[in-house]
């Protein structure tokens, strides 16, 4: 996967001491759990600004990114209470759905680079990293709010 847009990393104090009364396991589950479904919605919304943006010629690589798109949820580190990260990204991997490696060229189309031959800066459309930016926050309230429902939920003994 490239460079994550999105890093998840959970700060509230009151979700932090709902999740220490859990055992480990159950602690470590809830959080990917809610983490995958908080960041579904932006991987549509990271599909289809790819999909939707304003380029001259054809769209096969736009087409690529999108379908490349991709969630990693895992835990960092040793033991259940590790914390765990959540990365959104495009999957550079030829394997990669129905990319076949055309997806590659991300990191040129969101960035920018210098054209070799003509010495000139090709200007960057930073797609992902805007629409990243633009719902960090209220993916990261969402994330609070339901870590926090599935915890209490946990420790009364019911579902959600």
């Amino acid at each position: 996967m490239s460079t994550p847009l999105i890093t998840l990393k959970l700060k509230d104090r009151e979700v932090k001491a709902a999740l220490a009364q859990l055992p480990p396991k159950v602690n470590e589950r809830i959080r990917k759990r809610v983490a995958r479904q908080v960041v579904k919605p932006f991987v549509g919304l990271l599909k289809s600004a790819w999909v939707g943006a304003q380029f001259r010629g054809k769209a096969p690589h736009r087409r690529a990114i999108a379908s490349a798109v991709r969630t990693d949820v895992r835990r960092v580190g040793a033991g259940p209470s590790a914390p765990v990260r959540t990365r959104v990204g495009v999957d550079y991997s030829r394997k990669a759905a129905r990319a076949k490696g055309r997806q590659r060229v991300f990191h040129l189309l969101e960035a920018g680079f210098r054209h070799k031959a003509g010495k000139k800066r090709i200007q960057g459309r930073f797609i992902a990293f805007r629409l990243a930016r633009a719902k960090l926050s209220g993916i990261m309230q969402q994330y609070s709010a339901q870590v926090l429902r599935e915890a209490k939920a946990a420790l009364k003994g019911g579902p959600a």
